[in-house]
């Protein structure tokens, strides 16, 4: 992401160069955008094709085990992606509270982290992160017979959302539901005028803002929609000025949707700063900035 005018100008969709206007101009003199989702980022960081990237599962794993020379990985929290469903109480067989529940149990986030990821991640309960009381094991409440159908929509320009999607239909398949997947531009993941509504929306939390409240409006908003329930009660909240008010005011509103069974959270994916380790002076900022104001090459 770039800010506005600044030390580096836009002047294609994936080329920025140093902008002499400004009082002090940058020391590099361009920066080439690599935003293609088929990319391997790992292989062409190794071929030094690339200089900076931010790396997950599996990328981050190939770094960490085997990374060419003078290269620098650094673990960067804060661009941590936490994957999670969102399930519409108002659709066939998800408006059942006992089915949402059994549904969230019965997903099986280990694995994912092990086998799509390369143990790069951990399962969630909870998007904050914050411990959740162990739930019993729920029962399937259906009829032995019964084989729901379910629609999942999901970010067809995200590869991390695609391989969780997929996955979903694996272990969907295995207790008798079939599946189905809608894949659309993040930006309208929750709705589109010629299609019915999905039963489920697959989304990322990675806020912006550190503070919790603003954090899960920024991640809520689409998949749960303006006008419902949870969005209200944060926005309401939004108006508490003391920090540990708002901290448990979110957290009380999280344990809720997920008691609901409206809310699951899937998986936390660990994000890695991946450096030439000659480039010095990278910053970093909220999700999706690095600061390239003072970075500069050592020869």
């Amino acid at each position: 992401m770039w800010e506005g005018p600044g030390p580096f100008r836009q002047i294609a969709a994936t080329r920025l160069e140093a902008n002499p206007a400004v009082p002090t101009p940058p020391l590099l003199e361009a920066v080439q955008l690599v935003d293609d989702p088929a990319t391997d980022p790992a292989l062409l960081i190794n071929l030094a094709e690339a200089d900076l990237g931010v790396v997950f599962g599996r990328a981050a794993e190939r770094l960490r085990q085997d990374a060419r020379e003078n290269l620098s990985l650094t673990p960067l929290p804060r661009w941590d992606r936490v994957y999670f469903l969102w399930v519409d109480r108002g659709a066939r067989w998800v408006n059942d509270p006992r089915f949402r529940r059994w549904l969230s149990g019965v997903i099986d986030r280990q694995s994912m982290v092990d086998y799509l990821f390369a143990g790069q991640g951990k399962p969630v309960q909870t998007l904050s992160g914050e411990a959740v009381a162990n739930r019993e094991p729920q029962s399937k409440p259906l009829e032995r017979l019964s084989r729901p159908r379910l629609s999942l929509v999901y970010d067809g320009n995200d590869p991390l959302a695609a391989r969780i999607a997929g996955r979903l239909v694996a272990a969907m398949r295995l207790e008798a539901i079939d599946l189905s997947l809608i894949a659309r531009g993040a930006t309208e993941l929750r709705s589109s005028a010629e299609d019915p509504a999905p039963s489920m929306v697959l989304s990322v939390h990675q806020p912006w803002s550190d503070d919790p409240v603003l954090g899960l409006i920024d991640s809520l908003w689409s998949p749960a929609g303006p006008d419902s329930d949870t969005i209200k009660q944060l926005e309401r909240a939004s108006r508490i000025v003391d920090p540990a008010h708002r901290l448990e005011a979110a957290g009380r509103i999280e344990h809720w949707v997920f008691d609901q069974g409206e809310l699951i959270p899937l998986v936390r994916l660990h994000a890695w700063l991946a450096v030439d380790a000659r480039l010095r002076e990278v910053g970093t900022g909220p999700p999706g900035v690095l600061r390239l104001r003072k970075a500069w090459w050592l020869r």
